[in-house]
């Protein structure tokens, strides 16, 4: 409503480069990707379960109890604790009386991400070489020691109460090292879960405790993180903190072309507007 009160002449109105409007267009359907999260998680996460202090992060380390002296030998140890880290999994599930091979279904579909369709409990393959390394890199400072999800798998449930049970389950082991609580604290991209490491077989495992309902917006924000990971490039700290500035950018359009509700108009606007903040966040786009 601000932005229709204020009068554009013919002078004013910008064209932009294909290279920018490319941009800003996904950077409107990321920030439209955030406000649907918000509505998801007003509706879901309305009780408050998951901001209570029982639930609160955990940090006991943050690097493997390990001697491996590199990748490859801490990848061995991973082998050997992953059978039992999915059978530890698969305990909890069904002590909570549900199938843990069902196949998660929002709005009368699956939930398909990279092909394949996620089910109440599933076990991935052992972490890939290649994306660990480039984490050591990026993240670690080198330091393989650092990876604690080379073996991982994920438990998808519909509700506030049983990403609870789920959490509760993995405390009452006494071995949760580690807890990242993001349904109380949202990443940058409004994605939430709850992130537990735990030790199994001496070696830290992941175990990632998704809600059905914001679980499926997941392949869709993922394009998104990927673009603007290519343009900001570096740790993903560094990244979520310049999300953080764009998104006060807030929306200037849908739609490609000059006219009015496109790109183009909605960045001519706003430069005559002349809202510091917002001006900012656009800065960080288009200065890339």
């Amino acid at each position: 409503k601000r932005q229709s009160m204020i009068k554009l002449t013919k002078d004013e109105q910008l064209s932009l480069m294909p290279t920018t409007e490319i941009n800003m267009l996904n950077l409107m359907g990321y920030i439209a990707l955030q406000v649907k999260l918000e509505q998801i998680a007003e509706e879901f996460l309305s009780k408050g379960i998951m901001r209570r202090p029982e639930y609160a992060d955990i940090t006991l380390t943050k690097v493997q109890d390990s001697s491996a002296a590199d990748l490859t030998e801490l990848m061995d140890e991973a082998k050997k604790a992953q059978p039992l880290f999915q059978q530890l999994m698969k305990n909890i599930v069904n002590g909570m009386d549900v199938n843990p091979d069902a196949v998660l279904f929002v709005e009368l579909a699956p939930i398909i991400d990279h092909g394949h369709a996620y089910t109440v409990l599933t076990l991935a393959p052992l972490k890939g070489v290649a994306r660990c390394e480039e984490k050591i890199k990026n993240d670690y400072e080198g330091n393989h020691l650092c990876m604690l999800d080379l073996v991982r798998g994920s438990i998808v449930v519909r509700t506030e109460e049983q990403v609870a049970e789920v959490l509760q389950k993995l405390l009452d082991t006494g071995d949760v090292v580690r807890v990242k609580n993001r349904f109380a604290k949202p990443l940058p991209t409004g994605m939430r879960d709850v992130l537990v490491n735990i030790k199994v077989g001496g070696h830290i495992c992941e175990i990632q405790i998704h809600m059905a309902s914001i679980l499926k917006e997941k392949p869709n924000m993922h394009v998104f993180y990927e673009f603007f990971r290519e343009m900001f490039p570096g740790s993903s700290d560094a990244y979520l903190e310049t999300m953080k500035k764009v998104k006060a950018l807030g929306s200037l359009g849908t739609e490609s072309g000059s006219g009015e509700g496109s790109i183009a108009w909605g960045i001519s606007l706003l430069l005559k507007e002349g809202n510091l903040t917002r001006l900012k966040g656009l800065a960080g786009v288009v200065g890339k």
